[in-house]
């Protein structure tokens, strides 16, 4: 909206994760499973950012610096840097994240595959885990 400050990446990610929950209610499982993407990368972003990462630093397609935050980045770069080389989060948040993504991507463009209310309750919570975690440390 217009006159509105810029929010963070994490207060992107919180709305997200509303939006996720508001949808899952409502029966609009697809709808819930993307938001739930969307709040767990907005989350992952935060934590790049608060490690002074930007995403021209990391490659993007085609091994050039990436020009946004790209979903690759977030979905590969989060398990190396978080996972194994900061040792800040435990391999299966970055494998939730992965999830996460699929999911997204199932929710959003395969039509033909029914979303089901447990398998959106299962992605808000991961999403939920996910953002959780990475508020501790960024607030730490």
């Amino acid at each position: 909206m217009r006159g509105e400050a810029p929010v963070t990446a994490l207060e992107m990610a919180q709305e997200l994760l509303e939006d996720a929950e508001v949808c899952l209610r409502n029966s609009r499982f697809r709808s819930a499973a993307s938001r739930a993407y969307y709040a767990a990368y907005h989350a992952a972003i935060a934590l790049f950012e608060h490690f002074g990462y930007n995403y021209s630093q990391l490659r993007g397609r085609g091994g050039r610096p990436a020009r946004r935050w790209e979903h690759g980045l977030i979905t590969v770069d989060f398990a190396v840097e978080f996972t194994q080389k900061r040792n800040l989060v435990p391999w299966s948040v970055g494998i939730d994240l992965r999830q996460l993504y699929d999911g997204r991507l199932t929710a959003d463009y395969r039509r033909e595959i029914m979303i089901a209310e447990a398998a959106a309750r299962e992605r808000v919570i991961q999403a939920e885990s996910i953002l959780r975690r990475i508020e501790e440390l960024v607030q730490s």
